[in-house]
């Protein structure tokens, strides 16, 4: 007979709980249901913004890390959007390694410390939209070029 860790696992409680109402009998205890009921959707499809920005966050450096680039004052430094900007490339990689750092906390601590876990999220949040915001403050000049290279007709 093949039994299923899960099997197991569900046989051992049951007599677990029944050794317990025999040493406890006036504890009232429930066997587990082996078909559990649920009205809501599972912990794990939701997808939360912390998530969500850890995941961007690090699929933007890695993205990133494959640009063309050029060095500045030893500084390597993307030429499609920052090129001759380093300080602007700067100030974002340091604006998405903080909003990763605020997300991967708000991860590691929202089950245990739910108050520090709610400013981890809101730090990285706000660190992720002045990332954003550097991004088109950057982009901007580069997109008002090419609009008006594909507007303008020349003679």
């Amino acid at each position: 007979m093949v039994f299923s860790v899960q099997t197991l696992f569900l046989s051992f409680q049951f007599l677990a709980l029944r050794v317990r109402k025999r040493l406890l009998p006036q504890v009232n205890l429930k066997a587990p249901s082996l078909l559990p009921i649920t009205n809501k959707l599972p912990h794990e499809v939701r997808t939360r913004p912390e998530e969500l920005i850890c995941a961007l966050s690090f699929m933007t450096v890695v993205s990133l890390i494959q640009l063309p680039y050029e060095y500045i004052d030893g500084n390597p430094i993307p030429t499609i959007i920052f090129g001759g900007q380093p300080s602007t490339f700067h100030a974002f990689l340091l604006s998405l390694v903080f909003s990763f750092s605020g997300a991967a906390c708000t991860m590691m601590l929202r089950e245990d410390y739910p108050k520090a876990a709610r400013y981890c999220r809101r730090f990285g949040i706000a660190a992720f939209f002045v990332a954003v915001l550097i991004f088109l403050w950057a982009a901007l000049p580069d997109a008002v070029r090419l609009f008006s290279s594909l507007t303008c007709t020349h003679p």
